[in-house]
């Protein structure tokens, strides 16, 4: 079964139809989700900038099949997966659309989950080149240019940094490069504000990054629930990965530790930060899809299967309970 899934391609049509359906049920039963990032230099959330709500809808689902599109090309171009799969865009759409609580309409988490995406083919093609400046210059340019827009987002930054390093590729100049990247978009906004006498609301900006607000597990709510699976599943596949990880080329390892590295961080930034869990959730959800993808492409028997069944019916789970009422 999960050999014919993941090389029939034929089923992603069906699986896109079935997640823009199940995306309007989400959004109709249950209209109002969650606040979304609560402060950005531009002082309006990305979900204000549609009158409609439907458009705004239409938005938040559009980017979850782009993401969906880049995620398969993403492996393809680099391989993170050996085999032929159709995989990456299966997970992808299962673990956006089966938890409404991430991206049922633009918001902050439709935003990162595409720009990370494009970093990751940006990080991704550094791997043992002599030169990455401009690599590095464009992941610092593309992390603080999105933290106008979704602050918590900056937090990556240093994690780029690392992971960048772990590439073997990653000398003086890059970090030279990464201190321009980060400088360029700041002296861009602020003469963009100047000149056309924007208000940008720097100090509620900053004052969001001094306060804590810890992971609260006494209320049970979809947006936990998605934490405590993303965090399950991070850990499982963590731990397959590196009892399987010399089966893959050094390259392909060294992708895939980036990916659970990401993940991981980002599970540790919820945890203290959890009215920003619609930034770094998205991040893992990316993660988790991926090495799902890779782990069900290789699975050949039949507990396996029944893994993907459980894997599904738990995203299922949490989709349904977020439809209930409060």
């Amino acid at each position: 079964m999960l050999r014919r899934l993941s090389q029939n391609g034929s089923t992603l049509p069906a699986v896109t139809l079935i997640s823009l359906l199940i995306t309007f049920v989400s959004v109709w039963i249950s209209p109002t989700l969650l606040p979304i990032e609560r402060s950005n230099l531009f002082c309006s959330p990305p979900s204000g900038w549609f009158s409609s709500g439907w458009g705004s809808l239409l938005c938040g689902w559009a980017c979850i099949l782009f993401g969906a599109i880049l995620s398969g090309r993403l492996n393809y171009t680099y391989a993170l997966i050996r085999m032929r799969t159709t995989l990456p865009f299966f997970f992808l759409v299962v673990v956006f659309t089966f938890s409404p609580v991430l991206t049922t309409r633009l918001d902050s988490s439709a935003f990162v989950l595409l720009f990370f995406l494009s970093l990751l083919f940006i990080l991704f093609s550094t791997y043992q080149q002599e030169y990455t400046q401009k690599q590095a210059f464009a992941i610092a340019f593309i992390v603080i240019s999105l933290s106008f827009v979704v602050s918590g987002f900056i937090l990556y930054l240093p994690l780029f940094i690392v992971v960048h390093s772990r590439m073997n590729s990653y000398r003086f100049k890059c970090l030279l490069a990464s201190v321009v990247g980060c400088l360029t978009p700041l002296f861009l906004l602020f003469t963009y504000a100047f000149v056309f006498d924007v208000q940008l609301c720097v100090e509620a900006y900053l004052e969001s990054f001094t306060t804590i607000d810890w992971i609260d597990f006494t209320r049970i709510t979809p947006l936990l629930l998605t934490f405590v699976l993303f965090s399950v599943l991070t850990l499982a596949l963590s731990i397959e990965g590196v009892l399987s990880q010399y089966s893959d080329k050094i390259q392909t390892r060294a992708y895939n530790s980036s990916l659970a590295l990401f993940s991981l961080f980002s599970l540790i930034f919820v945890v203290f930060a959890y009215d920003r869990a619609l930034t770094f959730l998205p991040v893992a959800g990316v993660c988790t899809a991926l090495q799902l993808a890779r782990y069900f492409t290789y699975a050949r028997t039949q507990f396996s299967c029944y893994l993907f069944l459980l894997v599904l019916a738990l995203f299922m789970s949490i989709y349904i309970w977020s439809l209930l009422p409060v």
